[in-house]
């Protein structure tokens, strides 16, 4: 896979970082519907290597815009106790109800052989790109203020729960949980204040 380009400088991009997951998502579902990827391919190697270069081409894709995220994906092995039937075409596909991020799968499917057959083998997509890290542990409740985080690069596709992309989204808000220093801030960590203590009359 080539090299990926240099980030951009991270604290103008963290002004522009709302809706970038989703953006990136929707160019590779592009791609996905319209651009057949088909091939020969016979061993367990020779079909990983073919879906490493299916989801390389989606992420090299011009229907993705042109984001801060540095995209790399790793494909995993098939099950080696499969014994797959010769085929002479070999389709890649993103199985229904999946998404090319995080931890997931696609799937492969024999178009042209002796016996049909359709196998699913595991995938890691990473997206890094900035976002704002803690610079310290925050408790329960606690409200996080302007110290408390800055931008550094983080994997965004780590977790289901998008990140917390914008300053003025998380400037006030308070600690869902404990939370640790280093960690990237996410929406499911945190809560909107409370503008009336617990039991305080209204």
């Amino acid at each position: 896979m080539p090299s990926p380009r240099p980030l951009a400088a991270p604290a103008p991009a963290a002004t522009r970082l709302r809706g970038l997951a989703g953006a990136v998502l929707a160019g590779l579902g592009l791609w996905l519907a319209g651009a057949p990827f088909q091939a020969q391919a016979q061993t367990h190697a020779e079909l990983e290597a073919l879906s490493q270069r299916w989801a390389d081409a989606a992420l090299r894709s011009d229907a993705g815009p042109q984001l801060p995220l540095r995209l790399q994906v790793k494909i995993g092995k098939l099950d080696t106790r499969l014994q797959l039937a010769a085929c002479a075409k070999v389709e890649p596909y993103l199985p229904a109800g999946t998404r090319l991020w995080g931890r997931t799968r696609i799937g492969l499917r024999c178009l042209q052989g002796a016996r049909a057959w359709n196998v699913f083998l595991p995938v890691t997509v990473q997206a890094f790109g900035p976002a704002w890290v803690l610079n310290n542990n925050v408790r329960l409740g606690d409200a996080l203020t302007a110290g408390d985080a800055s931008v550094a690069e983080v994997d965004w596709a780590e977790m289901d729960s998008p990140v917390v992309a914008n300053q003025p989204d998380w400037l006030g808000s308070e600690a869902a949980r404990h939370l640790q220093a280093g960690q990237a801030l996410r929406q499911n960590m945190l809560r909107p204040p409370q503008l009336f203590a617990m039991g305080a009359p209204d």
